[in-house]
């Protein structure tokens, strides 16, 4: 039978904890939010204080750090790296082997390659791809559809 817990101690001396997240089988800190139809592959870490939103799958090997944020229906593909503090938007799609540096912003739909590197706080728009796919529009931005809308009835 596979361990449920499992402790990490880290260079300093600091030991952290994770509990198997039973949809995926993957680690998660037990002061990380995860929300239950969210899927965390084998091996993929959530660190403490980061969140993942509905439906949001996480690829195997990766690492979600402290306090990054991940929206709704976010696709991370195998051995990405999430710094800390990173903010990706709702239906944001995240090639295998990126990096996503600390702080950086992923805004919402956006597409990233495989291998790509996203520096600290710098910004990645929605793919121009995704606006013409069937996203449900709960994903957009609402000031985007504002900003439609104002266009639209001038």
């Amino acid at each position: 039978m596979a361990r449920v817990n499992e402790e990490v101690e880290h260079i300093s001396g600091e030991i952290s904890k994770y509990r198997r997240y039973p949809n995926g089988r993957g680690w998660v800190s037990p002061a990380a939010s995860v929300e239950p139809n969210a899927f965390i592959a084998e091996m993929a870490y959530v660190e403490a204080d980061a969140t993942v939103g509905d439906e949001t799958w996480v690829g195997p090997g990766s690492w979600i750090d402290r306090g990054a944020r991940v929206g709704k229906r976010v696709f991370i593909g195998a051995n990405v790296r999430i710094g800390r503090d990173a903010i990706i938007g709702n239906g944001a799609r995240i090639g295998s082997h990126t990096k996503i540096d600390d702080g950086a912003k992923i805004e919402p739909l956006a597409r990233l390659e495989r291998d790509s590197t996203v520096s600290s706080g710098s910004t990645v728009a929605a793919s121009p791809r995704a606006w013409s796919t069937s996203a449900p529009l709960s994903a957009y931005a609402p000031a985007r559809r504002s900003a439609d809308r104002a266009r639209s009835a001038a």
